[in-house]
């Protein structure tokens, strides 16, 4: 991802991504903010799947980039539709 995002953006958006698991062919990522997940997700949704699907094993046709939440005792987590 650095090589297509360049230093200055994979140094500014990448620092923090922690990649989720697969739900019905969507990758979920979560980052540190709203901002920043809305620009990766515009950005590199496509280049996250294609970078994550021969890795993961699985039928990955886009990424949903999230900001990870705060709140309680809450893992900061989300889980997607069906997970556990």
């Amino acid at each position: 991802m650095n090589m297509i995002a360049g230093a200055e953006d994979y140094d500014r958006l990448f620092l923090g991504v922690e990649i989720g698991d697969v739900h019905d062919g969507i990758l979920y990522v979560f980052v540190k903010c709203p901002k920043i997940a809305a620009e990766l997700e515009a950005k590199y949704s496509l280049q996250f799947a294609i970078a994550a699907a021969p890795i993961l094993q699985r039928d990955i046709q886009f990424a949903n980039v999230l900001p990870k939440m705060r709140s309680g005792r809450s893992s900061g987590r989300v889980t997607p539709p069906g997970g556990k």
